[in-house]
């Protein structure tokens, strides 16, 4: 919003100089009426692409945490599924632990390895990210678990090898159009800041050098300046 304001403010001193007329003439060619116009067309232009980025931003991670949210109910019934088949324990035990990590974002090690004739010791839990990165990556850790095992054989056409495996290309699609899509907006507010702030033209150097030349030509007490005064650009 803030950027939306300033664009405006430029705009209300845009139209005190044109008001001016023939008295408004600045040597600098960027001073000039209309330069200053072209200026601020593109300064609108940048507003619309951010505008028109975040939206895309928005729908695409809505999109994925849609997406995940069911991905997580869809691995808990593939676990179910696998248990009721009868799958040994050890690659139970590899299962919940694929679905710790992609639900809870914890990982399971042991605290030694076992001596020959030992049994294994206990698993202790500790923290693990929950990125989609590493839930995507779990959720295919699952899935290739239940693909080796012989015993998983579920009727359930969403349960299936083959879809879940498609289900992963789903799931890494989605995030790569996350990834890209912020991309996209990071370039469009840097270019958005780079005409309001940063250029040698922009429009808060502009704005700085407008009212300078308009105080020095009319008077800090003109009512010109006095509007000029008004239209307050912050610098972000």
């Amino acid at each position: 919003m803030a950027h939306i304001k300033n664009v405006q403010a430029f705009e209300k001193l845009l139209g005190v100089c044109t008001g001016l007329g023939g008295n408004y003439k600045p040597g600098k060619q960027n001073l000039r009426v209309s330069v200053m116009h072209s200026m601020y067309v593109k300064a609108q232009q940048t507003l619309s692409e951010v505008k028109e980025a975040k939206t895309l931003y928005n729908q695409a991670t809505n999109h994925r945490e849609d997406l995940f949210k069911a991905t997580d109910k869809l691995a808990s019934s593939i676990y179910n599924v696998l248990q009721a088949s009868g799958a040994n324990s050890l690659t139970m035990e590899d299962a919940s632990s694929a679905l710790s990590r992609l639900l809870k974002g914890v990982r399971s090690t042991r605290e030694r390895e076992a001596a020959p004739g030992e049994p294994l010791p206990s698993k202790k839990w500790t923290g693990f990210g929950r990125d989609y990165s590493s839930r995507i990556q779990n959720f295919a850790q699952l899935v290739d678990i239940v693909s080796k095992d012989a015993s998983y054989s579920p009727e359930e056409e969403e349960l299936k090898v083959e879809i879940l495996l498609q289900h992963v290309g789903v799931l890494q699609a989605a995030n790569t159009r996350v990834l890209q899509a912020s991309l996209t907006l990071a370039k469009a507010r840097s270019k958005r800041n780079e005409v309001l702030y940063r250029a040698e033209s922009s429009l808060y150097k502009t704005v700085k050098a407008v009212k300078a030349y308009v105080k020095g030509i009319f008077g800090v007490k003109s009512p010109s300046y006095q509007l000029l005064a008004e239209a307050r650009f912050t610098k972000y």
